[in-house]
């Protein structure tokens, strides 16, 4: 089938979940074709067999689910159906833990990930820490072995060198912490989520109890476990702001606290620094 035949059927699935970017990622990724290439070569002939059964997937399944890939702060990462998707805004949380770094000059650090999913926060602060020659220690930490197993595939294929445990918060870390740094699951309903993400992504790492507050709850609470962190760093929803504030007045009463808002101008982030 000629390429602009197959480019035509791609079309015919944009919707409001697939773009014009994913039909091309496909047939780039599939067909080992460059950008202008697709632009230019539009009657080259190819195997279409290759490419129709996953232009089908593609319907109900997160392009990088079927490739199993994500590219994630300029490092690519494997992914599959037992962790969560890298996000953007997730690769702003990182811009703005590596920022604070900076900022604050710090040195010898030992930085904690908490639900790691895939791996992607603590590798990629881990490759950046060495890159910079800053002397650390990446420690990451999830409850979901699963989970686990996908990080510790990415660790090998990023050549980072993080230290992965399994525990439910902080129950078996056992670290003097300079930073903390979390996406936990903070979703409150299911019914506030998009359904294709309901259906496709793992749920333990999209819901949480008490209006989606729970981990952070744990982790606020629990500080002690880990030494009090100079530095800590949430992703967060913008709805659970006013819940965020009283749960660090009540629970972070030595630190400045301070939200911060993504590329779409939405509260995204909560930031703690321990007062000195």
């Amino acid at each position: 089938m000629k390429l602009s035949n197959i480019l035509a059927e791609g079309k015919k699935l944009i919707n409001d979940q697939i773009t014009k970017e994913d039909i091309f990622i496909l047939i780039e990724d599939i067909f080992h074709l460059e950008r202008y290439e697709i632009i230019m070569k539009k009657d080259i002939e190819l195997d279409e067999s290759k490419i129709l059964p996953l232009f089908e997937r593609l319907k109900s399944e997160p392009i990088s689910y079927i490739l199993n890939k994500r590219t994630f702060d300029q490092h690519e990462f494997y992914v599959d159906s037992r962790v969560l998707i890298p996000r953007d805004e997730t690769e702003e949380l990182v811009y703005l833990v590596k920022k604070e770094i900076e900022k604050n000059k710090l040195r010898n650090i030992t930085v904690l990930d908490m639900g790691t999913g895939s791996g992607c926060i603590a590798i990629s602060l881990d490759l950046y820490l060495t890159n910079q020659n800053i002397p650390h220690r990446v420690i990451a930490c999830d409850k979901m072995n699963d989970a686990l197993d996908v990080a510790k595939i990415n660790n090998q294929k990023n050549g980072s060198n993080v230290d992965f445990f399994i525990s439910d918060i902080f129950e078996n870390i056992n670290e003097n912490v300079d930073i903390l740094v979390s996406n936990p699951p903070y979703i409150a309903k299911q019914e506030q989520a998009d359904m294709r993400v309901v259906t496709n992504e793992p749920n333990t790492a999209l819901f949480a109890s008490e209006e989606g507050t729970y981990f952070y709850h744990n982790m606020l609470k629990n500080l002690k476990k880990i030494a009090f962190p100079k530095l800590i760093f949430f992703e967060i929803s913008p709805e659970q702001v006013d819940i965020l504030k009283k749960l660090a007045e009540k629970y972070a009463k030595g630190y400045h606290y301070e939200f911060i808002c993504d590329m779409n101008k939405n509260v995204r982030f909560m930031k703690l620094e321990r007062r000195l």
